[in-house]
């Protein structure tokens, strides 16, 4: 009776009534062993390959594209717009706070679906867009909306206007509305998309209240323009001024707040019945439409 035992991976001879030796069983474990780490890492290769290849199909994956036409509409830099389609009729999107050029998912089936109706898109760059509306406020984007508007009624002979409002964008069209620039009368309608209450979401971060209370102690010393700590507002730069507006109750951004009466919702938002108006928010894939009155 003998035992052979070949180099891995391990075949082993032996008599078919005799049991097979330790060091048989020892060199056939380590052999499957071998195996299984082999299949291993071909299946972490394959997943790692398979990962790779999603990201890939992801970045390949057809981006929002537009062609129009770019322009500045004041003397600042960022003063500039860029509008599809060239027609006397103008759609303008206000997008939200960190928003700029293409900000939302729709802009672009927006423009498009316009084009067929003969409406031109503009989407404006205000001070506050992208990481600037720490430093901006509400008053700051009514003058630059009128600017715009102001241009496009000279230099392009523009027939009217509706107002498209994105998130906080909605509280620029109110405010806007509000304060009655000569070129509110040229606005032939209001869409508010997706309106939030900024001091609601806020309210349930643990830095608000301590910030806002230091934000009114700086604006009581008269520094309501200078910067808070970068813990008040991580996204960007912000202003005492700008973060009581967004955080405090009834603060000039607070126009869409849950716990509001009747009354304060009516001298909020009253004034937006004089033009025809529609509140639109998107709850998974629906869409409410609510027309406001008086």
């Amino acid at each position: 009776m003998y035992w052979k035992v070949s180099p891995r991976p391990c075949v082993c001879l032996w008599p078919a009534a005799a049991a097979p030796c330790a060091m048989a069983e020892a060199y056939q474990r380590t052999a499957q062993e071998d195996r299984f780490q082999v299949v291993s890492l071909e299946r972490e290769r394959a997943i790692r390959c398979c990962s790779e290849n999603k990201d890939a199909m992801a970045s390949s994956r057809k981006l929002p594209h537009l062609q129009g036409i770019l322009f500045k509409y004041g003397s600042k830099s960022n003063q500039v717009a860029f509008k599809t389609g060239n027609y006397k009729q103008q759609v303008v999107f206000i997008g939200g706070l960190t928003d700029g050029f293409l900000a939302t998912d729709y802009v672009e089936p927006l423009a498009k679906a316009l084009e067929a109706e003969k409406w031109s898109l503009v989407q404006p760059l205000l001070t506050s867009s992208y990481t600037g509306f720490g430093t901006s406020s509400l008053k700051e984007d009514a003058v630059e909306i009128e600017l715009l508007l102001n241009y496009l009624i000279d230099q392009e002979d523009s027939e009217g206007f509706i107002l498209v409002g994105h998130s906080t964008g909605c509280q620029d069209i109110v405010h806007y509305l509000r304060t009655g620039g000569h070129c509110t009368r040229a606005v032939r309608g209001a869409i508010l998309q997706a309106p939030v209450s900024d001091r609601e979401f806020r309210a349930t971060l643990p830095e608000t209240q301590p910030m806002l209370e230091l934000a009114e102690r700086m604006i009581k010393e008269g520094k309501g323009e200078e910067l808070m700590p970068r813990d008040a507002s991580p996204e960007a730069p912000i202003t005492a001024n700008r973060f009581r507006s967004l955080c405090a109750y009834m603060g000039d951004d607070d126009l869409f707040s849950s716990d509001f009466t009747d009354a304060q919702l009516k001298a909020l938002l009253g004034h937006m019945s004089r033009v025809p108006c529609q509140v639109r928010s998107a709850f998974s894939q629906l869409w409410l439409s609510v027309e406001l009155s008086d």
